[in-house]
């Protein structure tokens, strides 16, 4: 057992002075190290994680909840790997990995959960189906860019923010722009989904 996981189980038995005392040797061993500040959160916090996990190498823009609330999925900024976890466990159910790899901005499962809907960086859209894995729909570089991505019409559409602030409504079922307000809506900073 390592000593933040020997600090972790001591900080829940009310032994905090060990337990800090472990986790701050450990974050003064290695003071990048994200598993030492998570364990010093968890005893400050006095709430204790389920589980902690990296999913991605150079970080995640997004991190969303199934509606059912029993999977999360997580999208690579750099690396564009999308991975579904059982958040009861923290297991990582399934992974979806498009070529050429280019991060994804932002991803959000459909409100049946059947599907993931994807934006990359490069400016790809792609919906995937969370029991297969198989990879539905491919808009490639529909924009240059994208800045930004949210999902709409309960994943009937998708919205591009573009670099420059354009915004443009995608269709997922057809691929065809069905809107551009880049012109009438200029300098858009940021979108959410519905």
């Amino acid at each position: 057992i390592s000593n933040l996981e020997r600090a972790r189980l001591l900080s829940t038995t009310g032994n905090l002075p060990v337990a800090e005392e472990l986790a701050w040797r450990e974050l003064f061993r290695a003071p990048d190290s994200p598993h030492a500040q998570w364990t010093l959160w968890e005893i400050y916090s006095r709430e204790p994680n389920l589980w902690t996990v990296m999913p991605h190498e150079g970080g995640t823009f997004t991190a969303r909840f199934s509606p059912d609330e029993r999977l999360m999925l997580t999208a690579g900024q750099l690396d564009g790997i999308i991975r579904i976890f059982d958040v009861a466990s923290g297991r990582v159910v399934r992974s979806f990995e498009a070529s050429p790899k280019a991060g994804t901005r932002r991803a959000y499962f459909t409100p049946d959960s059947a599907s993931i809907v994807a934006g990359g960086r490069d400016g790809t859209l792609r919906v995937w189906d969370v029991a297969t894995g198989a990879l539905r729909r491919e808009l490639p570089k529909v924009v240059p860019a994208l800045e930004d991505f949210a999902m709409a019409g309960s994943g009937t559409y998708g919205v591009i923010l573009t670099p420059q602030g354009g915004l443009q409504v995608w269709s997922l079922t057809t691929g065809q722009l069905e809107a551009d307000f880049s012109t009438q809506a200029p300098n858009v900073m940021g979108i959410a989904a519905d």
